[in-house]
């Protein structure tokens, strides 16, 4: 499979400062009649709730990324604080023409992709960078909202059913591939972790 230009992405996210008053007001179940267990349940279910929000179109904003290229160098990382700008990002996924022309040429022509993106989860950034550019009043390519790549690749369907991902978070799963993350930030340990792992694979007809 070419090399030329594929990218790596790793990325993290968090849950808007005022997710928690977007979201609906938790309730206890009916049968709930004590105002202690009441609030016990309430409580819970907000934090619950935050944590979810971290990964929710909408309720979470891009905190960190790092796109690596097929050598494993960084073409792109920013985080920390503030996070990375929405501009930014926007610019440089609708500027990488080699994947727009490959997705356009396979959509009229039926030709496979010659230029891929890995990533973990990696549908979940665009959509969240898709919500969080269209907050702030840009205007986006709908296929961040559609996810409509054709090589666009997330190792967790290729290797895992939904359900068993439950049971493989990424560091569970890089211990079962036997991966060392060389230190580094999340986002470039789960960028570098995807093109571990891509590397193991055939990719037949699609290019190999």
């Amino acid at each position: 499979m070419p090399n030329v230009s594929n990218l790596y992405i790793g990325w993290s996210s968090s849950a808007r400062p005022d997710s928690a008053a977007i979201m609906a007001e938790p309730t206890a179940p009916a049968n709930y009649k004590n105002h202690d267990l009441i609030a016990t349940y309430v409580a819970e279910a907000k934090v619950k709730q935050l944590r979810l929000a971290s990964r929710v179109p909408g309720l979470a904003y891009l905190s960190e990324v790092c796109v690596l290229d097929g050598g494993g160098t960084a073409v792109l990382e920013c985080g920390g604080s503030p996070a990375p700008s929405c501009s930014e990002l926007t610019k440089f996924f609708t500027g990488w023409r080699p994947w727009l022309r490959d997705y356009d040429r396979w959509a009229e022509a039926g030709a496979a992709p010659t230029s891929w993106l890995f990533g973990f989860e990696v549908a979940d950034f665009f959509a969240i960078l898709a919500h969080q550019a269209m907050s702030s009043g840009a205007t986006v390519p709908v296929r961040f909202l559609r996810s409509a790549y054709p090589g666009l690749v997330d190792p967790y369907c290729l290797l895992l059913c939904a359900e068993d991902r439950k049971l493989f978070p990424l560091p569970q799963l890089l211990k079962l591939f036997k991966f060392e993350a060389g230190g580094g930030s999340p986002s470039r340990v789960a960028a570098e972790a995807a093109r571990h792992l891509i590397a193991r694979v055939n990719f037949g007809y699609w290019g190999s």
